[in-house]
């Protein structure tokens, strides 16, 4: 992963830290300093590490998704600004994590049905499917603040402009106006669409790195363990709210 995003200098470990930091600050709704400091220090690393990579790869670029990101589909010389290039970099920072949470409720929906895990096993191309549909399912996060830009009705109600609003893509994406029996687990389902990851000038930037990384782990995982199954007694256990994640996935093979 260093290598390739061309961050050269950000082990696994750092990654983790950055991408827990990210989601620390998401989901502390107390407040608790200690929380916030942890944060803070960890983002202003993030910050120097990323600023130093993207003046080397102005500088020498190469074939790194970073040096991708400064120079692609840009006049020679111009190079984006670190403003439009640190967010986004900062979501695939955090996206490392987001790829591991959708990769498990993947597997946790197929250790709880075995004919599915069976099938799943034994036809490959239906991976994709059943990744897609675990982000359908149960995304890792079941709700988003957004602030309306202007007064609007929504679902029968008058939303003024500058409202805040707790927008429930969980919910969202098991509405039975859009899916069929939304509340089960459908590699096989029509409707592919989800706000799993938004949608819209504001979707997540790092949508096709995290499938694309669940997918090729999903993949690879029932590869090496050939056999793969629930372990005895091993019940799904999920926990969370704003970030909802399978909790102990129990398996032998």
């Amino acid at each position: 992963m260093p290598q390739l995003s061309g961050v050269d200098n950000a082990d696994a470990d750092r990654l983790r830290w950055w991408g827990i930091a990210l989601i620390d600050a998401l989901t502390n709704f107390s407040r608790d300093p200690e929380e916030e400091t942890a944060v803070a220090d960890a983002m202003a690393d993030l910050d120097d590490v990323l600023t130093r990579a993207l003046v080397r790869v102005r500088a020498a670029p190469d074939r790194s998704v970073l040096s991708h990101a400064v120079h692609a589909h840009r006049p020679t010389g111009q190079p984006r600004p670190e403003s439009d290039l640190l967010p986004v970099l900062k979501q695939l920072a955090q996206a490392q994590l987001q790829a591991g949470w959708v990769g498990a409720w993947t597997l946790s929906a197929l250790l709880a049905d075995r004919e599915v895990l069976a099938e799943v096993s034994d036809n490959r191309w239906l991976v994709g499917a059943a990744v897609n549909e675990a982000l359908r399912w149960t995304p890792p996060l079941g709700n988003v603040t957004r602030r309306t830009t202007r007064a609007v009705a929504l679902g029968g109600a008058d939303v003024p402009a500058g409202a805040t609003l707790s927008v429930r893509v969980a919910s969202a994406n098991r509405d039975e106006r859009v899916f069929d029996d939304p509340d089960r687990f459908d590699v096989h389902r029509d409707v592919r669409t989800n706000l799993g990851f938004g949608a819209g000038p504001h979707g997540c930037p790092a949508f096709q790195f995290v499938m694309a990384v669940a997918r090729t782990s999903v993949d690879v995982l029932l590869d090496r363990l050939p056999g793969l199954r629930p372990a005895p007694g091993w019940r799904p256990a999920p926990h969370g709210w704003k970030l909802r994640l399978p909790g102990p996935l129990n398996v032998v093979w």
